[in-house]
């Protein structure tokens, strides 16, 4: 049983200005993380079973991944937050 923590945050000023949209997302999923230049997302399943994974990018290709509900993650520096995302085609 894998148990989500919904918002992990070390740098709450950093996570508040953290923007993933759209939510739901049918084939791309925007994120707008100012003030990071070095970042990892990664998107798991309710499983907790690795879906995608990217570096410092702002636009992640999702018409792939099945409709469900998913966690994307993202780390870099002292800032995490975790947030759900719904994928629907």
């Amino acid at each position: 049983t894998i148990t989500w923590c919904t918002n992990t945050v070390v740098n709450e000023t950093v996570q508040n200005s953290i923007s993933i949209y759209p939510n739901p997302a049918t084939t791309e999923i925007s994120i707008v993380a100012p003030g990071m230049s070095d970042f990892t997302i990664t998107i798991y399943d309710a499983q907790g079973e690795l879906i995608l994974e990217y570096w410092n990018t702002n636009r992640i290709d999702v018409h792939t991944v099945p409709p469900g509900l998913y966690m994307i993650r993202i780390a870099g520096g002292e800032t995490i937050t975790t947030q759900k995302i719904m994928i629907t085609q």
